[in-house]
């Protein structure tokens, strides 16, 4: 039986939904999606969510050549489709944080958007690509957006999204249903579902000549580089600082032909610090110091890219650098469940390490507020992946 609180928050949800829908995005006859004119899609999710978008976005270009395409994603990711040639205007917006006006914070966001940048385009289309509980802020500006055709995954894809999302069902043309898979073949099912062919699921990201260059002014003459990835949204998905710091000194040691740089956002800026302090020229801090599409050209000329369950990742897989990832979901846990390596990771010259089984009382995914089950996972356990991936006779 839900909650009084989860009870609340679905009736003041259906309400808003309810609001949300203008006049005439009613249900109305369906019309192929390869004849639109506009098409709008909503992917407000983090940075590997939006990179494992870039095969949807491609596969909806290459079956709907003369449309228009809209993309909204939150305002931090905007800056990584700003060269994607497959879109042709990308729109970021404030998502709200986690607040007992939550719902509300939701909604007059997507109205503002709706109001202010929507309302001059009458969209035929829009797709919300996303499996598990939609955002609040997506589901209501896809109904403010007026297309007639809106194309979502059911709120019955997981016991939480029906929960979560329960009535969405209603409010949306065409409802998906599927089964769990990886992330991108969920994205490329939603095309499929509508009659789209679908010729590749390779990733992708998009750059231009600022950033490469601004890659190369930050790299100067260091010829081989690794990158590490210190960061991730919960604690408990981050390897622990000092197992950080052994690595870089074990790679200074071992690789010495090698430069290492320390990547990630303004909340990392703390660990690049940490990990830079007194050591070798070779180690260079970016943390905090970079746009996300100068991320991606750094992580364009590196040898490897190491780090966390993170978006950087899933970036480096996307302009082909090798990754190895360090997980704290357990080999034990269930491919179908939030954080799986086998419905989240990178897909691209891959390596995933993780804890043969979980710390108690975890189960599959770890369940701390902190560093707990990836603590598991040992800076020899990484060395020994590296020499998978770059040539043993770089080493002295």
């Amino acid at each position: 039986m839900p909650s009084i609180k989860t009870l609340s928050l679905q009736l003041i949800n259906r309400i808003l939904l309810q609001r949300s829908r203008r006049p005439h995005s009613s249900k109305q006859p369906a019309s192929s999606i390869t004849s639109a004119s506009d098409i709008l899609v909503i992917r407000l999710d983090g940075i590997g969510d939006a990179v494992m978008t870039s095969p949807f976005l491609r596969e909806l270009r290459h079956n709907c050549p003369n449309a228009k395409i809209t993309l909204v994603v939150t305002r931090e990711l905007e800056n990584l489709f700003q060269h994607c040639p497959y879109i042709d205007t990308v729109i970021g917006i404030d998502t709200q944080r986690q607040t007992s006006l939550r719902q509300l914070g939701a909604y007059l966001e997507a109205k503002k958007v709706a109001t202010e940048q929507l309302k001059d385009t009458r969209f035929d289309w829009v797709l919300l690509p996303r499996w598990d509980c939609e955002l609040w802020e997506a589901a209501y500006l896809a109904l403010m957006s007026g297309a007639p055709q809106q194309a979502a995954y059911s709120e019955n894809c997981t016991p939480a999204k029906a929960l979560y999302n329960k009535g969405h069902d209603d409010y949306f043309t065409h409802v998906i249903t599927g089964d769990p898979c990886h992330e991108i073949d969920h994205n490329l099912h939603i095309l499929k579902s509508l009659g789209l062919v679908i010729d590749s699921n390779e990733v992708e990201a998009w750059l231009d000549e600022t950033a490469k260059q601004a890659a190369t002014r930050w790299l100067g003459d260091r010829p081989s580089v690794i990158a590490l990835c210190p960061g991730a949204a919960r604690a408990s998905k981050r390897w622990p600082l000092d197992r950080f710091s052994t690595l870089v000194d074990e790679l200074l040691e071992n690789y010495p032909k090698h430069n290492i740089v320390i990547l990630g956002g303004k909340m990392e800026q703390k660990a690049g610090r940490l990990l830079t302090t007194t050591r070798s020229e070779r180690v260079l801090d970016l943390t905090g110091k970079t746009t996300l599409i100068e991320t991606t050209a750094l992580l364009e000329k590196c040898d490897l890219c190491i780090g966390n369950d993170t978006g950087a990742l899933h970036i480096a897989a996307a302009v082909g650098t090798p990754q190895i990832m360090i997980c704290s979901f357990s080999k034990q846990g269930s491919p179908d469940q939030l954080n799986a390596p086998a419905r989240f990771a990178p897909r691209n010259q891959t390596t995933i390490l993780q804890p043969e089984t979980p710390l108690p009382p975890c189960e599959g995914s770890c369940l701390s507020a902190d560093e707990h089950c990836i603590t598991q996972i040992t800076p020899p356990d990484i060395l020994t992946a590296i020499r998978s991936h770059i040539n043993p006779t770089y080493t002295e």
